[in-house]
């Protein structure tokens, strides 16, 4: 049976307009189901009795009644234009849904900029795994007007650190979170690694064939989540594989088929029009699509992470917590799609000195969400005081609420106006 994803409400609505609708992301997020529920027509055109009848004919794309989902798209890209002009014709009736990969892998391909609006599908969400009802949720603080005068705030959850990196462990893939046994998600999770490596990444590019050198390069990649440390340094840790050193150009290579494929994603400095803060960072924050890609990649265990022990030093040191940088990952996945609901940008913050971060900026408008990110349950006055640093340099420019997303169990309003809230009550 199918579970509704927050997604579907956005696809829903878009699908009054008249414009096509690609919707993207790594494989196994749930875009094909999610878009079956929103087609009459479906045409995998990964299946050859499908791709047959396309290829021969583009028309039989059209000629149902109702909406029609055309499914990999890119096993055959002359349907993106036969789309296109479709779109501009405005003779079909129906909503045209297309799934796979970015189009920016296909570089001769029109843009589809005017006709086909895009869309992430991403993991499930915290609030998408119905371990907790939400008691805030993100949608509430956009509404500032309305939030600020809110009642006091108090929920309350059971859900601790040990639950937190079991879900970490267990993924946010659907077809992966939801298998009998934790064996059974393991194995699934490694051996999506091993297709990245071995199979998606070549399904792009036929003449990139160093799967090892790959593969260790996005082991220092997974080192670096949650930080902004740069192509150097995360070149310099793959490179103390032996299998993995690689020239600058290749890995710029590696990097634009891994977006393009959504494995990894890059969250961009916020840098405001007429900033009241000088000399801002503008480097991108890193993270892959699921942070249990992050431990397979690593090969660590929830054991070592709960004790704290450090990445091994074939990895580099670029970490200085990783359960930390694993939570934050595990925020991140859920703050994307929360956005992305709620038609909201996601950023980071920093001076480019570093004296001065703030681990997310989520702008609607002139509304500001600046979040912090803290893998303990207490919140002390020193956890809090960029945030109160920021509202007062940003003063009436923009509304903000300060927020901060922990592991513990109460969800509350500070004296000084801070929302605390652990993650499993944070909702869309």
């Amino acid at each position: 049976m199918y579970k509704k994803r927050l997604m579907d409400s956005v696809l829903e609505y878009f699908k009054k307009s008249r414009y096509a609708l690609l919707v993207e992301g790594a494989k196994a997020t749930g875009k094909t189901t999610t878009c079956m529920q929103l087609t009459e027509q479906h045409f995998h055109l990964d299946n050859q009795d499908d791709f047959e009848r396309v290829e021969t004919n583009h028309n039989v794309l059209f000629e149902g009644a109702g909406s029609v989902l055309i499914d990999e798209w890119q096993f055959n890209p002359h349907v993106w234009n036969t789309v296109r002009h479709k779109v501009d014709a405005g003779d079909f009736k129906g909503t045209i849904f297309l799934t796979g990969s970015s189009p920016s892998l296909q570089p001769w391909v029109h843009s589809g900029s005017g006709r086909i609006l895009r869309f992430k599908m991403r993991p499930l969400s915290i609030e998408e795994r119905e371990i907790e009802t939400p008691g805030i949720r993100i949608s509430q603080m956009l509404d500032f007007e309305q939030f600020k005068n809110e009642d006091e705030i108090s929920f309350r959850t059971d859900i601790n650190i040990e639950n937190y990196i079991d879900e970490i462990f267990d993924s946010g893939f659907p077809g992966i979170r939801f298998k009998d046994d934790s064996t059974q998600r393991k194995h699934s999770i490694e051996s999506y690694v091993d297709n990245i490596v071995h199979h998606d990444v070549f399904e792009q590019d036929t003449k990139l064939r160093k799967p090892k050198a790959m593969k260790a390069w996005l082991a220092a990649y997974a080192a670096a989540t949650a930080t902004n440390a740069t192509s150097a340094t995360i070149a310099d840790a793959a490179a103390k594989d032996k299998e993995g050193a690689l020239s600058p150009k290749t890995i710029q290579h590696y990097r634009e088929i891994l977006q393009g494929i959504g494995v990894i994603e890059e969250v961009e400095a916020w840098l405001p029009y007429g900033s009241p803060f000088k000399n801002l960072g503008m480097s991108s924050k890193h993270f892959l699509v699921d942070p249990a890609l992050a431990v397979a990649l690593l090969n660590v265990t929830k054991g070592a992470i709960l004790k704290g022990r450090r990445l091994p030093e074939s990895v580099g040191k670029i970490n200085k917590t990783f359960l930390g940088q694993l939570f934050e990952s595990l925020v991140y996945q859920s703050l994307a799609v929360y956005c992305e609901v709620n038609h909201a940008k996601l950023f980071h913050f920093r001076l480019r000195g570093g004296e001065k971060e703030i681990d997310f900026i989520i702008q609607k408008e002139d509304v500001l969400i600046a979040v912090e990110v803290k893998s303990k349950a207490i919140i002390k006055d020193d956890d809090v005081k960029t945030l109160n640093w920021f509202e007062k340099k940003i003063g009436d420019e923009y509304d903000v609420i300060k927020l901060v997303i922990t592991v513990g169990a109460n969800a509350y309003r500070r004296k000084d106006g801070v929302i605390v809230c652990p993650l499993a009550l944070l909702g869309c």
